[in-house]
């Protein structure tokens, strides 16, 4: 049977470091595996430690499968609240949508009742055409009257 390092620490009542300074200075030796993660077979720790404590594999089981249970309803639990933020973000959206409407349109509205004023503020007689003068003595009389 082989362990990764922190099992094989824990199988043997050592410290990971422990084990780790074990195998640097020979005293156990590793394998890698096909990821090329470190691995210790149980016969190499008897060998070095001499009793290993296997876990009970039967005691695992039970306890995974009773947490089933709690597993599936927290699962159902946090089901649950995520369609509710979902239906939140969907009215949220909508909610967004409409204001980005209003703003739309009461932008539109704005510049519609600023143009209208802008029209009424503006001057809108038609103006008299002016007669040019001719002559020297008129064009004196315009700049003595101020009008050049």
């Amino acid at each position: 049977m082989q362990m990764n390092i922190q099992q094989a620490a824990k199988a043997v009542g050592v410290a990971r470091s422990t084990l780790y300074r074990d195998i640097q200075e020979g005293k156990v030796s590793v394998g890698k595996n096909g990821r090329g993660k470190p691995y210790v077979d149980v016969a190499e720790l008897e060998r070095a430690y001499g009793s290993v404590t296997l876990p009970d594999t039967y005691e695992n089981v039970r306890k995974g499968q009773s947490d089933t249970t709690k597993k599936d309803k927290k699962d159902s639990d946090l089901q649950r609240e995520q369609s509710l933020l979902r239906e939140q973000i969907a009215l949220l959206k909508e909610e967004r949508d409409d204001l980005r409407q209003r703003l739309n349109e009461e932008t539109e509205e704005r510049r519609m009742i600023q143009a209208k004023l802008t029209g009424l503020l503006t001057d809108q007689r038609a103006k008299a055409p002016q007669k040019s003068v001719e002559g020297r003595w008129g064009r004196a009389w315009e700049i003595v009257r101020g009008k050049a």
